[in-house]
């Protein structure tokens, strides 16, 4: 009886929430009963955050025209899958941006190592990684946006969430960086779709939904993912050097999928898998034509360890996703990474009495550099030889118990043309170094690259514009 008490309270109060809300926009054109029927028949996800600011709606605000369908009608593809939106997006990387307990230990390490610049350094990190935070908090007027206004900021920790994405002016796309000056509409949420049937949406959350190519275009994600830091040096003040932390974004315009005609590939293409059928994409709006084609928001990338961590550990970081969400995400990572992310050719150059020689060719296939984005990221060869009973001969770039790669070097591995000892590992990696030419892990500290050998996209050239900053 305490259940159905509390469960009819919750569904309540969210429906008076919903009708109350929709006051605020006198665009919508359903009755009163037509909108009390729509609101009843959405389904409820209490693990979703609900709820606005000033500028943003939480996904749980979404869920109810684009979460599962319990009709299964709308977002199902011709296989009779359920692709909704919002279920597909929960256990994603971009959903628990601002949780993400690696990127959290290291805006800690980077406030403690330069604590006078601990505001700056923190909203510099929340702009991107608690978006719907940041930029609220800049609406508002604020000069900062810390960690300790993230803690208790509900709609900031829904992380890469609708509106950080679908609420970005087509104005602001492509030109700017650093997560900075992203121009956010308030009322308008952008889509890929032309003609959409707005009065619901201007209805239940007070959007208007419009339509606007830039969603589809690489632009949409450029201002994130090039990152530019202001390098602090060893006393604490800032030097006037910049450091390019990441440059996904670049590297892709530096590429060949960046064309005008049919090879053109936007990030799009690849992180987020596309389906070719016939999808409704609005529950309980059932006579809407379909679209196609329809990108899932699966919006992979190629971590699989903190998939499988914060998984594990889900309740804990109050991560609002379930375990079959999860494995979703990470079955889509693993594709990408298997089918869509690098070539290995293995070729027989020679022999003798004593010895084999082998060419090991990589091809990049992805539309940056291989790996990109944050320097921690590593790639590495992993090579063994065996006798015919199983003993190994020899072993090379071997993942330790603790994940460390066995013989790694302390500061960092060089590159090398020949492995002829166990003891040289091939890593392909960005390495930082700070002002005296030391290396360095301290992303605030960073002054140039000590080392870059990660493998470029196809088409890339040092003769591009944006060479410079990739």
């Amino acid at each position: 009886m305490k259940r159905t008490t509390i469960l009819t309270l919750i569904i309540l109060i969210f429906t008076v929430v919903l009708i109350a809300h929709s006051e605020r926009n006198d665009r919508g054109f359903h009755t009163p009963m037509e909108l009390e029927y729509y609101q009843r028949s959405m389904m409820y996800d209490s693990t979703l955050v609900d709820g606005w600011n000033a500028l943003f709606a939480a996904s749980g605000e979404c869920n109810g025209c684009h979460g599962y369908d319990p009709q299964e009608v709308a977002s199902v593809d011709a296989e009779g899958n359920d692709i909704n939106v919002v279920d597909d997006w929960r256990a994603t990387m971009m959903a628990m941006s601002a949780k993400d307990p690696f990127w959290r230990a290291k805006v800690s390490h980077e406030s403690l190592v330069s604590p006078a610049l601990q505001a700056e350094i923190e909203s510099s990190c929340t702009d991107c990684h608690a978006p719907m935070g940041f930029y609220n908090a800049m609406h508002l007027g604020l000069p900062h946006y810390t960690m300790e206004d993230l803690k208790m900021d509900s709609v900031a920790l829904d992380g890469v969430s609708c509106g950080a994405c679908h609420q970005i002016s087509p104005d602001s796309v492509g030109s700017t960086f650093s997560g900075i000056d992203l121009k956010y509409v308030e009322d308008t949420i952008y889509g890929p779709y032309d003609d959409p049937f707005a009065g619901p949406m201007q209805s239940f959350v007070g959007f208007m939904p419009v339509y606007s190519e830039h969603m589809a275009k690489s632009e949409t994600c450029a201002t994130c993912h090039t990152l530019i830091t202001e390098t602090v040096g060893l006393d604490g003040q800032l030097t006037g050097g910049e450091f390019v932390e990441q440059a996904t974004y670049h590297e892709w315009v530096n590429s060949a999928y960046n064309t005008e005609d049919e090879a053109a590939v936007e990030c799009q293409g690849c992180h987020m898998t596309r389906v070719d059928d016939d999808i409704v994409i609005s529950a309980n709006l059932l006579f809407l034509p379909p679209r196609s084609p329809f990108f899932r928001h699966d919006i992979v990338g190629g971590n699989t360890f903190m998939l499988d961590m914060m998984k594990e550990h889900r309740d804990t970081l109050d991560i609002r996703a379930y375990a079959v969400q999860f494995d979703s995400v990470r079955a889509a990572t693993m594709r990408m990474l298997q089918e869509n992310t690098l070539d290995i050719l293995i070729t027989e150059e020679g022999r003798t009495l004593d010895s084999l020689f082998i060419d090991v060719e990589l091809t990049n296939k992805a539309g940056h550099k291989f790996p990109s984005a944050y320097p921690s990221r590593i790639a590495f060869i992993e090579f063994v030889a065996l006798e015919e009973s199983g003993d190994t001969l020899f072993s090379s770039g071997i993942l330790g118990e603790d994940y460390e790669v066995i013989n790694r070097d302390a500061e960092y591995e060089p590159h090398y043309d020949l492995i002829d000892s166990e003891e040289k590992v091939q890593i392909y990696e960005l390495v930082m170094a700070d002002e005296s030419g030391a290396e360095t892990t301290v992303l605030s500290q960073a002054d140039f690259a000590l080392k870059d050998n990660r493998l470029a996209p196809f088409g890339f050239t040092t003769e591009h514009f944006a060479y410079d900053t990739t």
